[in-house]
């Protein structure tokens, strides 16, 4: 990014420079009268209405893997959640394991599970739950939101 160079008419400045702190983003100077925890420049808003926040452009820069990871696992607990859908429209509410193969629905890729003390499995999905009787290989069907 270009470094900012702030001049003010005929080279006379309120400012000072001394101290040699520039912004953790753009490495732009600040000021040596600005607060003493200053790191990124002030947000600023252009003419034609763009705004300018390094603090904000800094953090999403450093945050984006743990965005990207976040953004995959939504996605494809979106992707379970429409084949739920179709599966429960075409077979109802109750269908057994085999149905939930054939639609690729893995139990194990929940967003969380429980086990009761009699063994049934409650898997907790997006926009369903899946209750699970290993016994009778017969799986329950709700919406949550």
């Amino acid at each position: 990014m270009a470094k900012k160079i702030f001049t003010a008419p005929d080279n006379e400045s309120k400012f000072t420079y001394n101290l040699g702190r520039e912004c953790r983003q753009c490495h732009a100077p600040i000021a040596d009268n600005d607060h003493a925890t200053r790191e990124f420049c002030p947000t600023t808003t252009d003419q034609f209405g763009n705004i300018r926040d390094c603090k904000t452009s800094y953090h999403r820069k450093n945050d984006k893997p743990l965005r990207d990871l976040i953004g995959k696992y939504i996605a494809k607990q979106k992707h379970i959640s429409t084949r739920i859908d179709f599966l429960s429209d075409k077979y109802g509410m109750e269908v057994s394991t085999e149905q939930l193969d054939t639609y690729d629905i893995n139990l194990h890729e929940c967003i969380e599970y429980y086990i009761s003390k009699e063994g049934i499995l409650t898997s907790v999905f997006l926009r369903h739950t899946i209750i699970s009787n290993s016994i009778t290989d017969l799986h329950k069907i709700q919406y949550h939101d």
